[in-house]
């Protein structure tokens, strides 16, 4: 009894607790209530009062970033008037810097970028041992034509004579007016002979020209000088000797090309300098080439065919194995070879490679059929040759090839290949397809070689090959030459 007394006493006791626990948390949740309210205004009221202390400043940073955009915006447009005014000062700098090296009247070169790039070539000339030939191209009689039509006619034969010039050298050449009524320019990575042949061309293109002035016919020739620089000539020097041999040329009889080999003055002229008029008039398809003078700004050269003959570089080759180049970079090349050869690396050949009877077909056909011929054999040598081989075009029609790991044993495969190659094409003309061909010197690297020495040797070897008829092919040392072949086609 007395523990269902106890019993019922204690159930009372624990829901009185619990009601007094469920007060007290009510009581509590009811104050963090009222405390999270007054936290919540508290930081309201914070917020706010912040916001207006940070009112002014924040409106004084918008104003200073607005003048700083503002002026960005200005500093911006002051900066593209300076650097347009800067690109009008350029443009100005470049066109005076082109006019202080131009010849306002013949648009060539002046005296006195010739003068820096006669520099130039000489020094590179002297330290690869390529050979440079310097011209001088003098106009005969040009002070009769001032006299005779005045110094109007006399400025549009100067611009006239210019262009023609230019346009007869192999393009890429350099030609400045030098003064007056002379022209001067400079041949290198070939041989004198060839230079020579390029000068006697451009000579005897001019002297069958007709300039015409207002219905009348001008005939002008011109005298020319040449002179090879020596391996420590200076080039004061060089331009003495190729000048004595222009006054050689001139008190001869001019329209001569006279070259001085330091020893003495040699004519390159046959002893017949006529105009070529009457040999052209017979062949069918050529026409006299014609300068129309103009008295201003410009004369007008009209030529039935291109006379330029493309070099090397402008034949955009699509793809190429051979390592292509220009004379200096061959003379370099050869020079490097020698070197190693000597400190105990490979042997090399040379080959000097030109169509036969290039002037003859250029006569017949034109200038236009010989580069036809040029580009199809620069072509064929470009397929032939290894990735490691050098070609370099010397001339409007001479190819040096440098073969480095070859001995002449070993190179009568590539020979028969390029002579199989080149009987397989002709040029079409309008009434018949023209067969050409190819001569070959060639050349083995010795001990006592330098570059010029053994390029000079390949020349002479394509010399002798040329003498015994068309598609022939020696091969030269130091002491004697021999016919390679014959090649069987």
């Amino acid at each position: 009894m007395n523990d269902n007394v106890t019993s019922n006493d204690s159930t009372p006791s624990k829901l009185k607790s619990t009601t007094r626990t469920e007060e007290h948390f009510a009581d509590l949740v009811a104050k963090l209530d009222r405390l999270w309210q007054k936290i919540d205004e508290d930081v309201g009221q914070l917020q706010f009062e912040e916001r207006l202390k940070l009112a002014d400043p924040i409106e004084a940073c918008s104003k200073i970033i607005r003048e700083i955009d503002s002026s960005a915006h200005e500093m911006r447009k002051r900066l593209g008037q300076v650097e347009s005014h800067n690109h009008e000062l350029r443009l100005q700098l470049k066109a005076r810097a082109s006019e202080s090296q131009t010849d306002g009247l013949t648009g060539l070169a002046n005296r006195r970028l010739f003068d820096r790039e006669f520099g130039e070539r000489c020094s590179a000339a002297r330290q690869s041992c390529c050979p440079l030939v310097l011209v001088i191209l003098d106009i005969d009689h040009f002070k009769s034509v001032n006299d005779s039509f005045g110094h109007h006619v006399g400025d549009a034969v100067l611009r006239g004579m210019a262009k023609l010039i230019k346009k007869c050298l192999p393009i890429g050449t350099f030609l400045a007016r030098y003064g007056g009524e002379e022209f001067v320019t400079m041949v290198s990575g070939t041989s004198l002979d060839s230079a020579i042949e390029v000068v006697e061309r451009v000579r005897r293109i001019v002297c069958e020209t007709e300039f015409r002035y207002e219905g009348q016919k001008l005939g002008l020739t011109i005298s020319c000088g040449l002179a090879q620089l020596e391996s420590q000539e200076h080039g004061d020097h060089l331009l003495q000797r190729a000048d004595s041999a222009m006054y050689a040329a001139k008190q001869t009889g001019r329209n001569r090309t006279f070259w001085n080999s330091g020893e003495r003055l040699h004519c390159a002229t046959n002893d017949e300098p006529q105009c070529l008029k009457d040999s052209f008039s017979d062949i069918p398809g050529s026409t006299p080439h014609v300068v129309e003078l103009n008295t201003g700004k410009s004369s007008t050269v009209v030529t039935q065919d291109d006379l330029q003959f493309q070099s090397a570089s402008t034949l955009n080759l699509k793809t190429t194995r051979a390592n292509w180049c220009d004379g200096t970079m061959l003379f370099w090349n050869i020079r490097q070879r020698l070197a190693e050869w000597k400190g105990g690396g490979d042997p090399f050949c040379v080959l000097a490679i030109e169509v036969d009877d290039s002037a003859q077909l250029a006569i017949s056909y034109g200038p236009v059929a010989l580069h036809f011929m040029m580009r199809v054999q620069l072509l064929h040598l470009d397929s032939n040759l290894r990735d490691m081989d050098i070609v370099a075009r010397t001339g409007s029609t001479r190819i040096i090839v440098v073969l480095p790991r070859s001995q002449f044993a070993s190179i009568a495969p590539l020979l028969k290949r390029l002579r199989e190659s080149m009987h397989r094409y002709a040029f079409p003309t309008a009434t018949e397809l023209v067969e050409y061909s190819i001569s070959i010197g060639a050349t083995e690297a010795t001990l006592d070689d330098d570059a010029h020495k053994i390029v000079q040797r390949a020349e002479q070897a394509l010399a002798i090959a040329q003498a015994h008829g068309n598609s022939k092919f020696f091969a030269g040392d130091s002491q004697q030459s021999w016919q390679i072949g014959p090649i069987s086609v």
